[in-house]
């Protein structure tokens, strides 16, 4: 090594460790109590581990900790990126929100129903019937199969009522109107026949197949492919209110009554992927995985888009693993904790904001059972939602949780870096994520308070 190298770092070790010491005698740190000695702490432990060319590194960041000094922008430089901003002192940093008008406002461009094209396709749309729509669909499809029970129309009731019964009940419980006021707009139907096909023929199952076949149907239309190929999907809840007791009610404080989360799984071709109601007191976040592992359908997506309900460090690693890609858009971006796989690293720029340590040791051990965790979770043996709610509900953490949870830390850290650094890239996710937020729109529309 440089003999004039060696004593620049024993000149600049001994003002440092002089410094410090002054620091460490004073009154006022001797008052800092627990915080105090911490940092006596970590400073003695890094002087003694430091050495060769990581010194001069080393004696920077705690010293500058502990002398709480700002650190110079030579060693932490400001990023290019116009829209962040990193306090070097304070380890945090934060991203500029867009500016209306700007390159990453996604309300710049008009509404389609605004433009020229949009006004003309109103104008030569027919206005069209929900029933005949419903009718019209079961035509092409046949989807109402699914729904008439094992027995299909050969039972007491004829098949050509049986059917028009079912269309009723599905009018009923779609827009909310009930079996007497759907009985007051159909001629001939009576409450009791819409109630009964509602409870016996509408089963979670049949319901379930039925949507398979529509939107296996949907992706194959070449006009909804324009919108997408159903690579991508986004995740979102939305609160009903449950007047009745039924097992996924509970209460909910936005509601200030009893009600139920609607996680709704939407394509970036607007198809409806999956829909699950589950109880208000648990996190969104549970749910997230169980639209792409048990949807059933020809489409394949393998990136799901969020809000910060929608994921957690343990739900990332979770799907990273099961070979999907959750890219939230997280509230309050600057509170999350950036981590480190070496803690003695060097990344310029970032060092500042990377203050958390990835605890690879826990990871190890624990692998095969981690393996085996999603490999249940592939195989369908459980749930996604109930294996995560399990592992989460332990008195002491578990050890497979706190391994998820330490791999999702790493995804994150990709993926806050990658949000940061792309503005195309965070104006994308919004772009999916308001695909979501227009399907729940259009339910409100058509649901009859």
């Amino acid at each position: 090594m440089n003999p004039e190298f060696v004593a620049g770092l024993d000149r600049e070790l001994k003002a440092v460790t002089e410094a410090v010491e002054a620091r460490l005698a004073s009154n006022r740190l001797r008052k800092n109590g627990s915080q105090g000695q911490r940092l006596r702490n970590d400073w003695r432990k890094r002087v003694r581990q430091c050495g060769g060319a990581k010194c001069s590194v080393v004696l920077r960041v705690c010293g500058d900790s502990i002398l709480r000094r700002p650190r110079t922008a030579a060693v932490f430089p400001q990023p290019a990126n116009a829209a962040v901003t990193i306090d070097a002192r304070r380890g945090r940093f934060k991203l500029a929100r867009p500016r209306r008008g700007g390159d990453e406002d996604d309300e710049q461009s008009p509404r389609a129903a605004e433009t020229p094209l949009g006004k003309l396709i109103r104008r030569r749309l027919p206005k069209t019937d929900l029933a005949d729509v419903l009718i019209d669909v079961d035509n092409e499809t046949d989807f109402v199969r699914h729904l008439l029970g094992a027995k299909g129309g050969s039972g007491r009731t004829a098949a050509g009522l049986k059917r028009r019964n079912v269309f009723a009940a599905l009018l009923a419980c779609g827009c909310n109107l009930g079996p007497e006021r759907m009985a007051d707009a159909t001629p001939g139907t009576t409450a009791h026949e819409i109630a009964e096909a509602a409870d016996w023929l509408l089963t979670e199952d049949a319901l379930k197949a039925a949507v398979i076949e529509l939107v296996n149907y949907a992706s194959r239309l070449p006009l909804n492919q324009i919108w997408g190929l159903g690579s991508t999907a986004s995740s979102d809840g939305m609160r009903f209110h449950v007047p009745a007791n039924i097992l996924s009610a509970d209460y909910s404080p936005l509601l200030a009554d009893r009600g139920v989360t609607l996680v709704r799984h939407t394509l970036d071709n607007y198809l409806q992927l999956h829909g699950k109601p589950v109880p208000c007191r648990l996190r969104e976040a549970l749910f997230s995985l169980d639209g792409l592992v048990e949807h059933d359908t020809e489409l394949d997506p393998r990136v799901l888009y969020t809000d910060t309900h929608g994921s957690t460090e343990v739900v990332m690693a979770a799907g990273h693993l099961l070979g999907f890609s959750l890219e939230p858009r997280i509230a309050d971006l600057g509170d999350q904790t950036l981590y480190k796989i070496d803690r003695e690293a060097a990344y310029p720029g970032l060092d500042p904001i990377l203050t958390g340590t990835v605890k690879t040791h826990r990871i190890g051990p624990v692998w095969d059972g981690v393996v085996r965790l999603v490999a249940s979770m592939r195989a369908r043996t459980a749930s996604p939602s109930l294996i995560l709610h399990r592992l989460g509900s332990y008195a002491r953490q578990n050890s497979l949780h706190q391994a998820l949870a330490e791999i999702g830390r790493v995804r994150k850290t990709v993926f806050v870096l990658r949000f940061l650094d792309d503005a195309g890239y965070r104006r994308h996710i919004g772009q999916e994520l308001n695909k979501g937020e227009r399907s729940h729109l259009c339910l409100l529309q058509n649901s009859v308070p």
